[in-house]
């Protein structure tokens, strides 16, 4: 491994270059006038070779030769002894190091005194001075402590005195401690460029010593500063080689520190899925014999993983343990690391004056330690969490602050990151100008770090301030404004499309389904109002298909069996390599004189052996629900589209904003088919507040009658003259119109959706756009029904269950030629239910189902209790193409994946979807058993009567909803049709 002078953070600019090469000169010519070199560890080597094969007389003789070397070697020794006792972590040199050191002292006793080694190694500092002999090594080792001891605001003075004598008297490794403690203390006031030049100073001279116990440690320091100043790159490298390091040397501890880290530089590249990897290993290896910060970390950063996750729950119970045990530790800082990501948390679930109280308490900790990078990020975070609740003003002036203590700084990402944040506050207040002028200035400093997220979030709120702009002028400059915020929201959505297609299977997933749509909608809203109502269709299409892409990369890798012959050679071939490559790079890294240059061809080889395997399984993905890679998944989808469309149907796709919602209908107008865009002013806030309040209307059974109405005049009533004449209506929702129900909303003669049109659900257009490749192999079996009755509670029994499966068995028994199979508990097992989408052309599940709203494709339905229990979504999509055409899910919420803007509905749906399958039957809500079970057997009577599996559905609701018990929405209105064929 060469740590050899400073590494240059690549995206810092000139000016930062020269910067860190002049401190670096500057310590090179302050503090190493010794000549420093490698004879001192050279010699102890040999030394410890001589005493571990227990030539004693020979290294007596050896040191002898070389009197004046074996010197500084014995002071280089009590150094270590020394980090070893303030640190509480032995890690010595070499299991000889301590005999080699009193060797040492009965050959130069004056020089090298074994009282001052015995003070030193019994810790006898902390009771009393040091042996009267007064010795350069001795007031050496006083500075050091002094500076230890020392409080915050004194240490890099004293630090820099004992460098002063360290060097004097050169001991390497007295230096190398003293350097890397200089460090910390710099990165502790903000001095981030100045510290990672100690740093690197002290790792180039441990480097020297072959020190590997302690190398860890110093490893995690370099990776956490380049972390800091925003060089992920070689924060990765750096904590990847201190983890290996540390698990080479058994060093739990350091695993532990650096698994952490890794998975805080994770969490910042929005590559969650890894993040909580290595944080859950972290977990898995603390324990209560680590010290306080340890335990503190493992579990904030935990917490900070599930809140980026959007789970407050599990994030604010490992937030508040860690705050508990920094509380009894004492340590302030830690503390206040705690209190801002408890603080975020609140904001980030709805509780905003508990997110201001507790992020306003964080702020002063920081002041009063003085820490400024850490107060510029709670200032930002306080601004934030005001601007989320409309407080603009006040947010203004927390930004403000923060730039101005940045400024000082002179730290690039936290200027350019209050920038961004001024840019869209001054937006925020009317000033579009002043606006404009800071997401400028924040674009140009983000360009120059390389940080192609934040330079997509300048760009979007450029584009905002131009629209602004042109939205108060009108004729030819308000053309000419709204043109360049077009302009600035298309190099915004490229921006994102791009770097998804870049940072492979698990960044920028949740990002995007969180945050990064906002530039589609704001691009889709002003072509919208601008009257180009096809383009703002095709780009909300292209967002739904970046959120598609991001809900299957987040399943587990396909298996072989979803690849072509062809993949599969190539996906072998490249297992084989990166086999090769990793071995290859271990067997380099190991020995004693590296290759660099052959190291970093390695890794570059690895890389791209691992992008290529991921870009077959995202094919293999693609592929399984119809959509190509690459470049064609952002081509126009209308033109196919609107080929395929039978005259009678109506498709009204919503896009749901921030500020309102689109309506899109597309219907045939005689002989043509036409795109009209309806604004409908309700914001996202407004319309959750709704559905969510239907919901809960219908699963208690009151009346709907009041908001379904409202929902009808908002969503439906502005397409009714395109619905004229039409007899089919397929929506296509967004954000949490996938859990609303369109069926049961009422219209103005007080009819159900359901009485008068057929309904049908799609995902997307392009996904009604594109078929899948239909199965090669012909169903074996007309039906196979798979239901539990009794499961382990907590879950409740099905007694209908049984019921449901005989009567559908007995109907489509009567059916001539028709061949059928029931399994019930312990007989529906995974295998059979494998076997039935395999072989059968409907398969119906009667059964529980666990959703994971977070992991969607870890969701499965329950099967035999006594077996392999689930069927989960992961495991469907490994089958590949299915036989099934039709699928019911007559379960438990089995239609409620996760809900986000874009697709929306993942979890089984998506999973059977994704199969082949093409039309679904899933539940919305927990439904009742015994109106299930009679809405179902008259959905399989119309099926067999030869009507679409629409009509089917709509029939057997309009039975339920006549029958006396069933007649509230509550009993008919759960299942949703989800259909390619319209």
């Amino acid at each position: 491994m060469v740590l050899a002078g400073i590494k240059v953070l690549r995206r810092q600019g000139k000016s930062v270059v020269t910067t860190i090469f002049v401190l670096t000169v500057l310590v090179a010519k302050a503090f190493c006038r010794a000549p420093v070199s490698s004879e001192a560890a050279a010699l102890f080597w040999r030394l410890n070779k001589l005493v571990a094969q227990g030539r004693h007389d020979a290294a007596r003789q050896l040191a002898q030769d070389n009197a004046k070397t074996a010197m500084k070697v014995w002071a280089d020794l009590l150094f270590d002894q020394l980090e070893d006792a303030l640190d509480e972590g032995a890690a010595p040199l070499s299991p000889h190091a301590e005999e080699v050191q009193r060797l040492l002292s009965d050959l130069f006793p004056d020089a090298c005194p074994a009282e001052l080694a015995d003070w030193v190694r019994t810790k006898a500092f902390e009771r009393r001075p040091p042996p009267p002999a007064p010795t350069p090594v001795t007031e050496a080792v006083q500075r050091f402590l002094t500076a230890y001891r020392s409080p915050s605001n004194e240490q890099i003075a004293r630090w820099r005195e004992a460098i002063q004598k360290c060097a004097a008297l050169g001991t390497e490794l007295g230096l190398a401690f003293s350097l890397h403690r200089l460090a910390l203390a710099e990165r502790t006031e903000g001095s981030l460029s100045l510290a990672h030049a100690y740093a690197s100073q002290a790792a180039t001279l441990l480097d020297r010593w072959q020190h590997s116990a302690k190398l860890p440690c110093f490893l995690n320091t370099l990776g956490v500063l380049a972390l800091q100043l925003g060089d992920y790159r070689e924060a990765e490298k750096l904590l990847l080689d201190g983890l290996k390091q540390a698990e080479a040397i058994g060093s739990r501890r350091w695993q532990i520190a650096c698994l952490n880290n890794l998975s805080i530089l994770y969490t910042r590249t929005r590559n969650y899925e890894e993040a909580l990897r290595r944080a859950m290993r972290a977990t898995e290896l603390v324990s209560e014999r680590d010290s306080p910060r340890l335990r503190v970390g493992v579990w904030a950063n935990l917490g900070n993983i599930y809140r980026r996750l959007g789970n407050f729950e599990q994030a604010l119970h490992y937030l508040k343990e860690a705050a508990a045990l920094a509380q009894s530790s004492g340590d302030r800082a830690l503390q206040a690391e705690v209190l801002h990501l408890l603080g975020t948390a609140m904001r980030d679930k709805g509780d905003t004056e508990g997110a201001l109280k507790t992020l306003q308490q964080d702020l002063q900790i920081w002041q009063q330690l003085g820490s400024t990078l850490r107060q510029i990020e709670v200032l930002n975070d306080l601004g934030d969490t005001l601007a989320k609740t409309e407080r603009f003003q006040e947010a203004r002036n927390y930004f403000e602050q923060a730039f101005q203590i940045a400024e000082a700084t002179k730290h690039l990402p936290s200027r350019a990151l209050a920038l961004l944040n001024l840019g869209a506050i001054y937006d925020e207040l009317g000033d579009h100008e002043r606006s404009l002028a800071f997401s400028r200035q924040a674009l140009s400093l983000w360009q120059s770090i390389d940080d192609p997220w934040f330079i997509a979030l300048c760009w979007a709120n450029i584009g905002e301030a131009y629209r602004h702009l042109g939205d108060k002028v009108k004729g030819d400059r308000r053309e000419r404004l709204w043109g360049q915020a077009l302009d600035a929201y298309w190099q915004s959505v490229r921006l994102i499309e791009r770097l998804q297609r870049r940072a492979g299977p698990s960044v920028l997933r949740a990002e995007f389904l969180q945050t990064a749509i906002e530039p589609f909608h704001r691009l889709v809203d002003l072509l919208a109002q601008m009257g180009r109502v096809e383009e703002a269709l095709e780009v909300a299409e292209r967002a739904r298909a970046q959120a598609l892409l991001s809900a299957l990369q987040s399943a587990p890798p396909p298996t072989e069996t979803l690849l072509t012959d062809a993949e599969r050679k190539v996906y072998r071939q490249l297992q084989q390599q990166i086999a090769a490559l990793e071995g290859q790079i271990v067997a380099e890294a190991g020995r004693g004189e590296q290759d660099e240059r052959r190291l970093q061809d390695l890794r570059q080889a690895l890389e791209a052996a691992r992008a290529e395997m991921e870009r077959l399984q995202d094919a293999a993905r693609l592929r399984q629900v119809g959509l190509p890679m690459g470049q064609e998944t952002r081509e126009p989808v209308l033109p196919t589209l609107l080929r395929r469309l039978p005259s009678d149907l109506a498709i009204l796709s919503y896009v749901v904003t921030k500020r309102r919602t689109w309506l899109f209908v597309i219907a045939r107008s005689g002989q043509r088919w036409q795109v009209t865009a309806h604004s409908i002013p309700v914001t996202a806030t407004t319309l959750t507040e709704d559905v969510l309040w239907l919901r809960e209307s219908i699963l208690k059974r009151r009346s709907i009658a009041i908001t379904a109405r409202r929902l009808y005049e908002l969503l439906i009533a502005p397409a009714e003259a395109r619905l004229w004449g039409k007899r089919r209506m397929c929506i296509v929702p967004d954000g949490l119109l996938y859990s609303l129900p369109f069926q049961a909303l009422i219209d103005r003669s007080d009819n159900y959706l359901l009485e008068r049109w057929v309904i049908a659900y799609a995902p997307s257009l392009r996904w009604l756009a594109l078929q899948p490749p239909t199965s090669s192999v012909r169903p074996q079996l007309r039906w196979t029904g798979l239901g539990i009755a009794h499961w382990r509670p907590p879950l409740p029994s099905l007694p209908f269950v049984r019921q449901e499966l005989s009567e559908i068995g007995k109907l489509l028994g009567k059916e001539r030629g028709s061949t059928i199979r029931t399994f019930l508990d312990a007989q529906a097992t995974k295998a059979k239910a494998k076997e039935a989408l395999r072989t059968s052309r409907w398969v119906h599940f009667a059964t529980h189902a666990l959703l994971e709203p977070e992991r969607a494709f870890y969701s499965r339905l329950l099967l035999a209790p006594d077996g392999d229990d689930a069927l989960r979504a992961y495991e469907v999509l490994e089958m590949g193409r299915l036989t099934a055409e039709l699928v019911v899910l007559s379960a438990c919420d089995t239609g409620q994946g996760r809900i986000v803007q874009g697709e929306g509905l993942l979890g089984l749906a998506w999973a059977f979807w994704a199969g082949g399958v093409r039309t679904l039957v899933a539940s919305q809500w927990r439904v009742n058993d015994a109106s299930a079970a009679f809405l179902m057997r008259h959905f399989y009577r119309y099926l067999l009567k030869g009507l679409p599996p629409s009509d089917a559905l709509r029939n057997a609701q309009l039975a339920t909803l006549r029958h006396p018990l069933y007649a509230h929405p509550f009993f008919w209105a759960p299942f949703a049709l989800w259909a390619r064929n319209l």
